[in-house]
């Protein structure tokens, strides 16, 4: 009977040792297993994170996100385009990584045949639509088509009715542009209606002695020191450029970044309200006011604004 030579059990103890205590490598690193990452996650032959971030949140890597795309700080929409390869739904425009590890192309009403034609005026917008829109869109097309983009699903319809636009581009919530004057109320409460989103907000002038009630940015009220405001005030849609500082911060922030950090959806944004004194935001509606307009021990006349919920 042959005998075992007795090194050969150090040995073998010896490399699991060494491997147990070899460095493990940060995100990007080019990896053979997950044993080589320190988050346990080899993909496609690199590093990547175990849960990956979603849209919208904080990262320093592409590996972070579920898109793979860090842009400014932030976890960005998928870049992938159909047959190129995948291995999550995330990293596709299309959100579908098919079983043969390509990206496939999005699904048209759940991939039912479509009886309706695309004019050729309609190609370019709807490659567009697909390939450089974000989740959610929708473009208006001669002939009173809609197609309308919904994450991986894109549909299209022929309406009844003539569209609000028939433009070869995307929508970019132009259509909701909207801007009132808001004069400096009295003794009566002064409301304004936004006809083009059915919002309503009222505007009241109290006493900062008689105020009561507990203050914070957040809320569906806000409170101003109406000694720092300027009259009429402005009340209109969020812009892209659109900068305050939030209450509790210091310094300026975009009020895209805003959103993005409170979670807000695209299409919420885009007709969200804006509220301007001498073309500073005080107030970003329903959300979070400017620090710099809040009331203190010092204030006499206070502004509130609220946005009636329906």
């Amino acid at each position: 009977m042959k005998r075992c030579n007795p090194l050969f059990p150090l040995l073998v103890a010896a490399l699991a040792t060494a491997c147990a205590d070899a460095p493990k490598l940060d995100l990007g690193y080019l990896c053979g297993t997950s044993f080589d990452c320190r988050s346990g996650r080899c993909d496609e032959k690199r590093c990547k994170a175990a849960r990956p971030a979603g849209q919208g949140d904080g990262c320093e890597h592409d590996e972070e996100c579920a898109s793979e795309i860090c842009f400014g700080g932030a976890c960005g929409l998928p870049q992938r385009k159909p047959r190129d390869p995948c291995t999550t739904n995330e990293q596709c425009i299309s959100r579908r990584c098919g079983d043969n590890r390509r990206c496939a192309e999005p699904e048209v009403d759940g991939g039912k045949p479509h009886d309706l034609q695309l004019p050729d005026a309609g190609v370019d917008a709807t490659i567009d639509l697909v390939f450089k829109g974000a989740d959610q869109g929708e473009i208006h097309l001669p002939g009173q088509l809609r197609i309308r983009r919904q994450g991986p699903h894109l549909s299209m319809t022929k309406e009844d009715y003539p569209l609000r636009s028939n433009s070869r581009g995307r929508e970019t919530g132009e259509h909701c542009r909207y801007n009132y004057e808001v004069q400096q109320p009295t003794t009566q409460v002064t409301s304004v209606l936004i006809k083009e989103t059915g919002q309503e907000l009222a505007f009241s002038a109290i006493k900062n002695k008689s105020l009561s009630v507990a203050i914070t940015g957040r809320q569906a009220s806000a409170f101003f020191d109406m000694e720092e405001l300027d009259f009429p005030l402005v009340l209109r849609n969020y812009r892209i450029g659109d900068q305050f500082t939030p209450l509790g911060m210091q310094g300026s922030q975009k009020v895209k970044k805003f959103f993005i950090n409170a979670k807000i959806a695209r299409a919420q944004r885009k007709t969200c309200p804006i509220l301007l004194s001498r073309g500073r935001i005080i107030w970003v509606v329903g959300h979070r006011m400017d620090d710099r307009f809040k009331i203190g021990p010092a204030t006499r006349n206070v502004l509130k604004v609220e946005l009636l919920l329906a």
